[in-house]
């Protein structure tokens, strides 16, 4: 009862057509290019737009993955990444420290929130597994772009933000736009992602990296973490499609867009918090 039918990801293809394939990316290249610029423009602001842009990608991301996918307990899942994004921010906050350590202690704290979530879903909750990975990845997600706001703490880390950020975007708006124009090899039969588009992603990810260190920085290695970063962004973004494709109800054209950014941007934050600390002079 209640049980989740999933699809093959190249049955949904079947239907959605080479045309409607090539809109989806499209119109995710349209996502990824506004969320660079809307988190760049923070960058440019400095701390506090940091601080605002990253809030703003941690409201939109909860609904459209809770909502947008009809994930099961999704009320519940909403409010606890809602919850583990605003605590983490805040404690960032309050400590005013490049380390991101205690967002190890929000996670902990969303451990038993999301086991409390399930009992309170009732004795007819269903989809259990099901409810508790997403939530999970929500939870996980949100805190990951807690990051940008350690990140932001360190010297020039205005302009480290800004790296990371325009890397990972500029990487899936060009990965995106290659899958829209041909998507070679493809990567799994069936479905429109090409392992060209990802290579181009690290090409598009280290110009982007390159043109924007400076600081701490050289351009060399801007360069170099741009194109990690752009590269497993477009490799994260290639499970999200997988992940959307076998939805048993295809969401609604915005949600994928949105998912296709937000969330490789998300889990992709670690890497580059870690690369370009490592890295920086």
């Amino acid at each position: 009862m209640g049980a989740t039918r999933w699809v093959r990801p190249g049955e949904h293809v079947a239907r959605l057509g080479h045309a409607a394939a090539r809109r989806m990316h499209l119109l995710a290249a349209v996502v990824a290019a506004a969320t660079g610029i809307v988190l760049g423009a923070g960058a440019v602001v400095g701390r506090p737009g940091v601080v605002v842009t990253v809030a703003l990608a941690q409201v939109v991301l909860a609904p459209v993955w809770m909502l947008g996918t009809d994930r099961p307990g999704r009320i519940g899942g909403l409010l606890i990444g809602l919850g583990a994004a605003a605590v983490g921010d805040i404690a960032l906050l309050m400590r005013d420290r490049t380390s991101p350590a205690v967002l190890l202690g929000v996670l902990g704290l969303a451990l038993p929130a999301i086991v409390v979530h399930q009992l309170a879903r009732g004795v007819v909750r269903v989809r259990v597994s099901e409810s508790v990975g997403a939530v999970a990845v929500l939870v996980a997600a949100e805190v990951a772009l807690c990051m940008l706001i350690a990140l932001a703490r360190a010297e020039d880390g205005h302009r480290l933000v800004g790296t990371v950020v325009l890397a990972a975007t500029a990487g899936l708006t060009v990965a995106r736009l290659t899958d829209a124009v041909v998507a070679v090899p493809r990567i799994a039969q069936g479905v429109p992602y090409g392992l060209a588009a990802v290579v181009l992603a690290a090409v598009g990810g280290a110009a982007a990296g390159a043109a924007t260190a400076g600081g701490p920085l050289t351009a060399r290695a801007g360069g170099g973490v741009g194109a990690l970063v752009g590269a497993v962004a477009a490799l994260i973004a290639v499970g999200v499609g997988f992940l959307t494709l076998a939805l048993p109800d295809r969401p609604r054209p915005p949600v994928p867009a949105l998912l296709s950014v937000l969330l490789p941007l998300a889990l992709v934050t670690p890497v580059g918090y870690l690369t370009v600390l490592s890295v920086a002079g």
